[in-house]
């Protein structure tokens, strides 16, 4: 008779870490909407926030592996695939200000970009220009909210290789 082995603490901590990695996300999210709409002083937060969220990830990595993983070895893989399954979590949570932000604000900013496109010349014939604008147009919400959550996770998958080599041990 074999004794089960212990799971993984990596899944429940990173479902629980992400939600709240998700706020972060999701405050970031919020400060570009209110960018457009209030105020560019929450641009510059958003800025802030920007750069503050791989460190916050950084951070919570190093913290899991000084925790469960003290001393021994330590592999590059767990490390990147806590911050990758962080900003799985925390993605999910970040699409509500996403949702809001590429129904109401960036229908808003193409109308400006597109006027600019027929005005821009060496881009194309105007027939070109004109099929590029509408197939823009034909981007649904579920498309773009699925886009911004791919590139979220894309962009874990980046920190977390970098968090992962800085704290591999062998």
């Amino acid at each position: 008779m074999t004794t089960p082995t212990p799971s993984s603490p990596l899944l429940r901590t990173t479902l629980r870490l992400g939600t709240s990695f998700g706020v972060a996300l999701a405050a970031l999210s919020g400060m570009r909407l209110l960018g457009v709409y209030i105020s560019p002083l929450f641009f510059l937060l958003y800025l802030a926030l920007l750069v503050y969220i791989p460190i916050v990830a950084f951070r919570a990595a190093r913290a899991y592996r000084d925790q469960n993983h003290p001393t021994g070895p330590y592999p590059f893989m767990l490390s990147f695939s806590f911050v990758v399954l962080l900003h799985v979590f925390g993605a999910i949570v970040a699409l509500i200000p996403q949702y809001f932000y590429f129904r109401d604000v960036a229908p808003m900013l193409l109308e400006p970009m597109l006027t600019q496109m027929r005005s821009m010349k060496g881009i194309g014939s105007p027939a070109e220009v004109e099929q590029m604008i509408e197939s823009i147009r034909g981007i649904s919400l579920l498309q773009w909210l699925w886009t911004d959550y791919c590139f979220t996770i894309f962009l874990g998958a980046i920190w977390g290789t970098i968090t992962g080599l800085i704290l591999k041990r062998n």
